[in-house]
């Protein structure tokens, strides 16, 4: 489960180093702030990183973000 407001355009996910690369778009800072937040809280991640986060060009305003974060190697373990 993630923050609903962010809209992906982009996710790739390296499954031999867990890293993965999302990049998408929300209507405000403070989307970004709870999404990273959530990822931050979460058992399953680490390392997460905004690389950007700009306006978005056009007649609809929100924000365009970018990050990386690692996947915790557990996650890839059946139970």
């Amino acid at each position: 489960k993630t923050y609903n407001k962010i809209q992906y355009s982009s996710l790739t996910v390296d499954r031999v180093t867990g890293k993965v690369h999302i990049e998408g778009k929300t209507g405000s800072y403070t989307d970004i702030g709870k999404f990273i937040l959530g990822l931050n809280t979460s058992d399953k991640f680490r390392d997460i990183k905004l690389l950007a986060a700009a306006p978005t060009e056009g007649e609809v305003f929100g924000f365009n973000l970018s990050l990386d974060l690692y996947l915790k190697p557990e996650i890839f373990n059946k139970q």
